[in-house]
């Protein structure tokens, strides 16, 4: 799946899973937090949502398989 498809997916999800709003959900360069429309190295997906009234972010890292 493109990376654009795959966030489509993880933004629907989190809109089901009850956050009351999503800022963003992005794949970036691990070393420049450049976005990223193709994984070909290491990548951070970056999130920030809201739930319960509070502003919640992450990141994780992920590689291509």
């Amino acid at each position: 799946a493109s990376v654009q498809a795959a966030l489509a997916v993880g933004r629907r999800d989190l809109e089901q899973a009850g956050f009351e709003r999503l800022d963003y959900l992005e794949l970036c360069d691990a070393r420049t937090l450049e976005p990223l429309d193709e994984l070909t190295g290491e990548g951070r997906l970056l999130a920030a949502a809201w739930a319960g009234g509070v502003r919640l972010i992450d990141n994780i890292a992920v590689t291509r398989r």
